[in-house]
C-alpha cells in the first residue's frame, strides 16, 4: 500500500481468509486506514495462515471485538504499525481489544516497534447491569498460545471507564494488555503510559472495578517482562455512591496464575506513579485497592530481579489526606514472590486501613536478598506488611525491621541508602542511582548477584556488587591509536562506556606523561562503548608526544592507558638524485612443479641454466645491479600488541593472524638486459614442503633498492 488516508466502504471490515503480507510502503506515519468509527477495520478468518502487518496506521475501528484486527487466524505478526483511537464504541458499550486474538486451537501474536495510543475496550458505564464491561483496550489475548510485544508504546489505552447506575458496569482488566488463556507472554523494552483499567465508581454495585491499569494476565500463563516502563497507569479509581465501586488491584501489572507452574519473571524495568483504586467515595468499599504497581494472586510464583518501584501507590495518589488504602503500595502478593537486587522506594497506601507501603504479602510469602526498601508509607507496615523474609544483604530505612531482615545475614537496617532521584541514568529505562557515600555500595552478596544492573553495567564493579538495582560504575575507557599525524597536528581516538546518562570526556597530551594540554570536552552517554575521537594542533615537529582518554560521570573518573605518537619532520627540499636499477618482465617456466634433486645456491651469477624438475626465474634489469630473491611462504599466528607473533600455547588465547615467513633469500649479480635464474625448489639441501610460496624480487645498486617485485608458485607431491 503507497502513502495515504484510506476510508473504509460500506462493506466494512476488510476479510482476510488466506495468508498474506500487507506492507505500508511509506510506513505508517504516511499510511492510514481509517474506519471513522463505523466498523471494524481488518477481520482475519480462521482459516487464514500466517498474515503479518507493517506500517500502516489503524485509526477510529469500532467493533466489540478486535475495533483495529480480530484475528481468529494461526499467526499475526504486527511491525511498525499504529493503532489510535479504536474503540469498542461509546457508553454501555463493551468488548475487547484493537487487536484481538481469539479463537479454538495454539495462536501466535507478535508485536514489534508499534504504538498503541487512546484505544479503548468497553467505556461508560450506563444504567444497564454489566455495561461498558472492557479487556486490554490495545491488545486482547484470548485463547492458547503465545504473545511477544518488543519496542512498542502503550499511551492512554483504556478497559472499562467510569461506572454508572447499572450493576458491574464499566469494569476493565488490562488497559493496554490483558491476557486470558495458557499463554506464554514475552513483554521487552516496552513503555505503558497512563493506560487505564476501570475508573471512578457510579451508583451502581461493583461497578468501574480494574484489574492491571497496563497489563493483566489470567491463566495458565509463563509472562515474562524485561527492560521496559510503566508510568502513571491505574487499577480502578475513586470510589462512588455505589458498594465495592472503583476497586483496583495492580496499577501496573496484575498476574493472576492457575497452576503452580504459573511464573511472573519482571527484569531491568521500572515502575512510577502507578495506581491501584483511589480515594474514598460515598459507599461501601469504594475506592479501594491492592499493588499500586504489581498485584499477583492466584497459584505460581514472582521473581523481580534489577527492577525499580518508585512513587506507586495504593487508594488516593501520593500526596493525598485520604484514601481507601488496602495494601501494597509497590508489590501486593498472595504468591511466593523472590526480589533480587531491587529498589523499591517512596511507595504508599493512602488511607487509615492501609498496610504495606512497599510491599505487603498474604498467604505466601516474599524473599529479600540485595534489595533496598525505603521511602514507604501506610498506617501499618509502612516499608512491608506480611511475610517478609531475608535472604541476606538488603537495607531497610526503618528499625526495627518490618521486612524481616537481620544484621547476621549482612542485612543493614535503619540506615538511609542514599538514592538519587528517578532519572535516566544510561540504559534503557530510568533508575535511582546510589549517591556518593551510600551504604549499599559493594555491601551486597555475590553469590546470585545478577551479572549486570538495571542499565546493563557489569556487576561487581568491585570486590562485592552493590545492593539495589543500580551498580555504581565510574566510565570505562580505552585510549586508542593517533591517526591523521602531521608536523602540527593529531587526531586522538578512543572508546567510551558511560556507564551514565552523560559522561564528560576529553584527552590530555604533552610531551611527557605529565601532559599539561588537553582536548575540549566533549559529552556521551549509555552503557554501550562509543568511539570518541579529537584533533589537536599547534604541536612541534618530529616530536614524541604522550596522550590518553579521560572520562568523568556522577560515580567518578577512569583514565585510559598511555599512548605516543611522533610528529612528522618538517620536508626537506627535493634534490635529484641517481635513479635506481629497475627490474621488468618478471616470469617463471612453471608456476607449478616439483622440487628437484639438487640444492639451489643462495648467491652466484644470473645465468640461463635449466632443470628438469623446478623452475626458472627470468627478468630483465636497465643496468647492472644485485638482485634479491626472497623465497616467502604464510603461516598462522597470534596477535600481540599489533604484532603477528608465531602460535603456540602460551598464546592460544590471543586472537588469530596470518604473518609472511622468509624461508631463503638468493642473491645474484644481474647484468644489463634479460636474466634467468634457476630456482629446484631445494635450498640448503632441505626441499620445500608442497604449498603456495612466492618469490620477491629487488635490485640493489649505487642509487638504492627498486621498488619489490614477486611471481608466486606451487610446489607439489612428486
Amino acid at each position: 500500500m503507497p502513502s495515504g488516508a484510506y476510508a473504509l466502504g460500506a462493506g466494512g471490515a476488510l476479510s482476510i481468509t488466506n495468508g498474506m503480507q500487507i506492507i505500508g510502503t511509506a510506513g505508517a506515519a504516511s499510511t492510514t486506514i481509517d474506519a471513522h468509527n463505523a466498523s471494524g477495520i481488518v477481520s482475519i478468518a480462521a482459516s487464514a495462515g500466517t498474515v503479518s502487518v507493517s506500517g500502516l496506521t489503524f485509526a477510529r475501528g469500532e467493533a466489540s471485538g478486535g475495533s483495529a484486527i480480530s484475528d481468529l487466524g494461526g499467526t499475526l505478526i504486527l511491525s511498525e504499525d499504529n493503532f489510535t483511537s479504536d474503540t469498542t464504541g461509546g457508553p454501555g458499550s463493551g468488548g475487547s481489544g484493537a487487536v484481538n486474538v481469539s479463537g479454538a486451537g495454539s495462536k501466535a501474536l507478535t508485536v514489534t516497534a508499534s504504538t498503541f495510543t487512546g484505544d479503548a475496550a468497553g467505556g461508560e458505564g450506563t444504567a444497564v447491569t454489566s455495561s461498558g464491561q472492557g479487556d486490554g483496550g490495545g491488545i486482547s489475548f484470548e485463547a492458547t498460545g503465545t504473545l511477544t510485544v518488543t519496542g512498542s508504546t502503550f499511551t492512554g489505552d483504556t478497559a472499562g471507564g467510569n461506572g454508572g447506575a447499572g450493576i458491574s458496569s464499566s469494569q476493565g482488566g488490562g488497559g493496554a494488555i490483558d491476557v486470558f488463556g495458557a499463554v506464554t507472554v514475552a513483554i521487552a523494552d516496552s513503555n505503558f503510559t497512563g493506560n487505564t483499567a476501570g475508573g471512578n465508581g457510579g451508583s451502581g454495585t461493583s461497578s468501574a472495578s480494574g484489574e492491571g491499569g497496563a497489563v493483566e494476565t489470567f491463566g495458565d500463563d509463563t509472562v515474562a517482562i524485561a527492560d521496559s516502563t510503566f508510568t502513571d497507569n491505574k487499577a480502578g479509581g475513586n470510589g462512588g455512591s455505589g458498594e465495592a465501586t472503583a476497586e483496583g488491584d495492580g496499577g501496573a501489572i496484575e498476574f493472576i496464575g492457575k497452576g503452580a507452574e504459573d511464573r511472573l519473571t519482571i527484569t531491568g524495568s521500572t515502575f512510577s506513579g502507578d495506581q491501584a483504586g483511589g480515594s474514598s467515595g460515598t459507599g461501601l468499599s469504594g475506592g479501594e485497592g491492592g499493588g499500586g504497581a504489581i498485584s499477583t494472586f492466584g497459584k505460581g510464583s514472582v521473581t523481580l530481579t534489577n527492577d525499580t518501584l518508585e512513587g506507586n501507590s495504593v487508594g488516593g495518589p501520593i500526596g493525598a489526606t485520604s484514601g481507601a488504602g488496602v495494601a501494597g503500595g509497590g508489590l501486593e502478593s498472595d504468591l511466593a514472590a523472590t526480589l533480587l537486587n531491587d529498589t523499591l522506594d517512596g511507595n504508599a497506601v493512602i488511607g487509615a486501613s492501609g498496610t504495606g507501603g512497599n510491599i505487603s504479602t498474604f498467604s505466601a510469602s516474599v524473599t529479600l536478598k540485595n534489595t533496598i526498601v525505603a521511602g514507604g508509607a501506610a498506617a501499618s507496615g509502612p516499608n512491608c506488611a506480611g511475610t517478609v523474609t531475608s535472604a541476606g544483604h538488603n537495607i531497610e530505612e526503618t528499625a526495627p525491621s518490618q521486612c524481616g531482615l537481620s544484621a547476621a545475614l549482612g542485612d543493614l537496617i535503619g540506615v538511609n541508602p542514599l538514592l538519587g532521584a528517578l532519572q535516566f541514568n544510561g540504559g534503557p529505562t530510568q533508575t535511582q542511582a546510589l549517591l556518593p557515600g551510600s551504604p549499599a555500595i559493594k555491601a551486597g552478596d555475590n553469590n546470585g548477584c545478577p551479572p549486570t544492573d538495571q542499565r546493563g553495567v557489569g556487576r561487581p564493579q568491585g570486590p562485592a556488587c552493590d545492593i539495589g538495582a543500580y551498580e555504581v560504575a565510574p566510565p570505562g575507557v580505552s585510549t586508542g591509536p593517533a591517526a591523521a599525524v602531521s608536523t602540527s597536528g593529531v587526531t586522538l581516538t578512543g572508546t567510551v562506556s558511560a556507564n551514565a546518562a552523560d559522561a564528560s570526556v576529553y584527552f590530555q597530551i604533552g610531551t611527557s606523561t605529565g601532559y599539561g594540554l588537553q582536548t575540549a570536552i566533549q559529552h556521551t552517554g549509555g552503557v554501550a562503548p562509543m568511539p570518541v575521537s579529537a584533533s589537536a594542533g599547534g604541536l612541534s615537529p618530529n616530536t614524541t608526544y604522550h596522550y590518553r582518554i579521560v572520562a568523568t560521570s556522577m560515580d567518578g573518573t577512569s583514565v585510559g592507558a598511555d599512548a605516543t605518537f611522533t610528529t612528522a619532520a618538517i620536508a626537506l627540499p627535493i634534490v635529484a638524485v641517481a635513479r635506481v636499477a629497475t627490474i621488468s618482465a618478471l616470469s617463471e617456466t612453471n608456476a607449478v612443479f616439483t622440487v628437484a634433486a639438487s640444492s639451489t645456491p643462495l648467491t652466484g651469477q644470473a645465468a640461463a641454466k635449466r632443470h628438469r624438475k623446478g623452475t626458472v626465474f627470468s627478468f630483465r634489469l636497465d643496468r647492472p645491479a644485485a638482485v634479491k630473491i626472497a623465497i616467502q611462504t604464510t603461516a598462522r599466528g597470534r596477535r600481540v600488541r599489533g604484532s603477528c607473533k608465531p602460535d603456540s600455547r602460551k598464546l592460544r588465547h590471543k586472537p588469530r593472524c596470518t604473518r609472511t615467513v622468509t624461508l631463503a633469500t638468493l642473491i645474484r649479480s644481474g647484468h644489463a638486459g634479460l636474466n634467468r635464474v634457476a630456482f629446484t625448489g631445494r635450498v640448503g639441501g632441505k626441499s620445500l614442503k608442497p604449498g603456495r610460496y612466492r618469490a620477491v624480487f629487488t635490485a640493489t645498486d649505487a642509487a638504492g633498492t627498486s621498488a619489490p617485485q614477486s611471481l608466486g608458485f606451487t610446489i607439489v607431491k612428486r
